[in-house]
């Protein structure tokens, strides 16, 4: 855990000297245009993913957002939207007239639509690799820094994320190594396992995720299974989802109801249903801590609350 906390604190550093010393090549997909004199024309932003958004906002970028994409809990809900990455309403996009395209990208990456409109209209697309680590994170928002030459802010923003984990990480280091089993999903059970954002932070907390050896980032598991890997306590990650009613006669845990392991039998399946739970940006520590005193309910009293 302190090697991790090393390595963390280095990224920084690292992100630190990218922003202000080392060049201003981002390693964007697709910069059709650099805007270098920020007095010509304000920044408009459009963000296909919500993690864009919520980084912009803790830069204190929110006033130029001016649309957004579905299902986006973070910026102002009265925004346009546009649709999302794979399906753009064009017309909605160009009418808003935006300087900076931001979005995530999964293993296909930028969509050819996006570069061509881009190239053709005459704004930066800004396009970054979805997270698998708190350093990738972090590395996000340095590059965006770069990108927008907003260096000073993205280092703030990052900054502040990194102290309220470094926080989080010393409120709860005497906590005994809990075994945590961290579930996404319900029919079947599914798990968030190695390589995710959510495996770190459980990690970061000094606790043990049950799944994390799994060769996939979201195994799934038969009963049979559950019983052998006997998590101390479960994790129900479901942004939104209503409060657990009934203790275990909750219809969601009809799985775990029955089974001879100590999540069950000491009563610890706990819901985590805040809206930014999967969200890979600089709200982290909001849920790090969430997950924290979930494992143990008693650090309320030492664990600051991370905004």
């Amino acid at each position: 855990m302190t090697a991790m906390i090393i390595r963390s604190l280095c990224l920084l550093f690292c992100g630190f000297v990218l922003l202000t010393g080392c060049g201003r090549d981002s390693g964007d997909a697709s910069s059709a245009h650099v805007q270098t004199d920020d007095s010509q024309t304000a920044n408009r932003y459009v963000t296909l993913a919500p993690a864009m958004s919520q980084i912009l906002i803790d830069m204190g970028e929110q006033d130029q957002i001016v649309g957004i994409a579905q299902f986006d809990m973070t910026a102002a809900k009265d925004l346009p939207v546009v649709g999302n990455y794979l399906d753009i309403n064009t017309e909605k996009l160009l009418s808003l007239k935006p300087t900076h395209v931001l979005m995530m990208t999964g293993k296909n990456g930028t969509p050819d639509s996006l570069k061509q409109l881009a190239k053709q209209f005459d704004f930066k697309l800004m396009a970054y690799a979805y997270p698998d680590t708190i350093a990738d994170v972090n590395q996000i928002v340095a590059k965006m820094g770069v990108a927008l030459q907003m260096e000073e802010k993205a280092f703030a923003a990052g900054l502040k994320m990194q102290n309220q984990l470094v926080d989080l990480f010393n409120a709860v280091a005497e906590m005994d190594a809990v075994r945590v089993l961290p579930v996404i999903g319900t029919d079947p059970v599914m798990a968030s396992g190695s390589n995710s954002v959510i495996d770190e932070m459980i990690r970061w907390i000094g606790a043990i995720n049950v799944a994390g050896n799994a060769p996939v980032s979201a195994p799934t598991y038969d009963r049979e299974k559950l019983v052998t890997l006997n998590p101390d306590v479960i994790l129900l990650l479901m942004p939104d989802a209503p409060a657990l009613v009934d203790g275990l006669a909750d219809p969601r845990l009809s799985t775990f109801v029955d089974l001879p392991i100590n999540a069950v039998k000491n009563k610890r399946i706990v819901l985590i249903n805040d809206p930014l739970t999967f969200l890979p940006a600089t709200t982290l520590p909001r849920i790090v801590r969430q997950i924290a005193l979930a494992i143990d309910p008693q650090l309320a009293e030492t664990v600051s609350d991370a905004k």
